[in-house]
This record gives structure tokens, sequence and C-alpha cells, in this order.
């Protein structure tokens, strides 16, 4: 499984890339520390699992998994 973690805590990232590794839940794990390099990444790459933190600078979770799923949606229409 391929994973995303969206976090601008790189402590807390670095432990859940960790975790996800030693339950054996993904092996292939990015990190970005905000949602425009993660929306940036997206574009280029595809995640079968992301995991994002809500309360960050720039652009929150929210309005990132929002025009995480517009494009998605505009994707498969094409």
């Amino acid at each position: 499984m391929k994973a995303l973690i969206i976090d601008d805590h790189p402590i807390f990232s670095d432990g859940l890339r960790l975790l996800l590794r030693t339950l054996g839940i993904a092996q292939d794990i990015e990190t970005c520390t905000d949602s425009t390099q993660a929306l940036h990444l997206l574009q280029h790459q595809a995640f079968d699992l992301i995991l994002m933190d809500l309360h960050m600078p720039v652009l929150d979770g929210y309005a990132a998994t929002a025009k995480i799923r517009q494009w998605q949606t505009q994707q498969h229409q094409s």
C-alpha cells in the first residue's frame, strides 16, 4: 500500500510512518509538511491512503481535502 502523511509536526509524521511500517499497513510512505506540497505531489502520484492533519498553516486539512476531492472528480470525468 502506498501512503501519504500530511502534517506540519515532523515528530508525529515520523512516528506515524514507523507505526504504518511496523504494522505492515504500508511500506511506501511519502510525507509532506503542508497541504500545498501535498497537492503538488498528488498531481503526479496516486496514493492508497492519505492521512492529513486538519489544523495546518497556509491551507488547512478541510480545504485541502475539498481540493483533492474536486481534482479527483475532474480526473474521473475526463
